[in-house]
């Protein structure tokens, strides 16, 4: 016969407070860890610079704030930064009406499972436009909770574009 006495009865209940603390802390890493998800709607170039549609979207519980967005060039492996300023990509008029398209400018603010669309500008020399010779583009993204590196496939050409192309 078994008998239970009140040391078991604690034991176990430390146990299985033990374990459900347990669950917890590991359900909260998995929830609160940077999760960024990005990706690039289309591309088009203007004169030496290339800009780039994107979305980003923040996939954790905690909001996060991305500083700078990087690009790594196709030949020579370079390190191309977002321009950290918005600025004015281009004007043109739509039932004549001015139209100016800005790219984003940094730090950009995600809050908890938010996202954010825009342009990212970059200045780099057309011959390296990375969606022609590379398979996929490779971005590293910096945040206020560390860096991510994202292999992306690279990006439509924008339907109807009026500017010179390489």
């Amino acid at each position: 016969m078994i008998t239970l006495t009140w040391q078991d009865f604690y034991n176990t209940v430390a146990v299985v407070g033990f374990l459900l603390s347990a669950f917890t802390f590991i359900q909260r890493l998995l929830n609160e860890k940077l999760n960024l998800k990005l990706s690039i709607e289309h591309f088009d170039f203007y004169g030496n610079n290339v800009w780039f549609y994107t979305v980003l979207e923040n996939h954790s519980r905690l909001p996060v704030s991305i500083i700078k967005i990087q690009l790594i060039g196709a030949y020579d492996e370079l390190i191309y930064s977002a321009e950290l300023q918005p600025s004015v990509l281009k004007t043109e008029y739509i039932n004549k009406e001015l139209i100016k398209v800005h790219s984003l400018g940094f730090p950009i603010e995600l809050s908890s499972l938010g996202a954010r669309s825009g342009n990212l500008y970059f200045l780099m020399p057309v011959h390296h436009n990375p969606s022609l010779h590379k398979k996929s583009l490779n971005l590293i993204i910096s945040t206020n909770r560390g860096k991510v590196m994202i292999a992306l496939p690279p990006p439509n050409r924008v339907k109807g574009s009026q500017n010179n192309t390489p």
